[in-house]
């Protein structure tokens, strides 16, 4: 993941890259993840903004990922303690 000291604008906004990074490329996917300290997700984001999200959440401690976790659940209307199981209050179906 990035640190406060690594500066995290590329001049090529390489999570365009992501289709070519199937499978077959995913070791190659994981080395360059490794070596830009970023998640390999930032590759298959399919947009600009998802990209900088998985960026900024990447810089966050383990403490406050959880916690932004509760927050994005909370407001989408998703129990904040629920752990994956999705399970929205007063709502039906699941958040895509």
């Amino acid at each position: 993941m990035p640190n406060t000291a690594l500066d995290t604008s590329f001049s090529i906004p390489l999570h365009r890259y992501g289709p070519y990074l199937d499978d077959a490329g995913l070791v190659f996917a994981r080395t360059c993840a490794h070596d830009l300290r970023v998640s390999v997700a930032y590759f298959y984001a399919d947009s600009d903004l998802l990209a900088e999200a998985i960026l900024a959440f990447g810089l966050l401690t383990e403490p406050e990922r959880r916690q932004a976790l509760r927050d994005m659940k909370a407001k989408l209307g998703y129990d904040p303690d629920d752990d994956g199981g999705g399970s929205k209050r007063g709502r039906v179906g699941k958040a895509r």
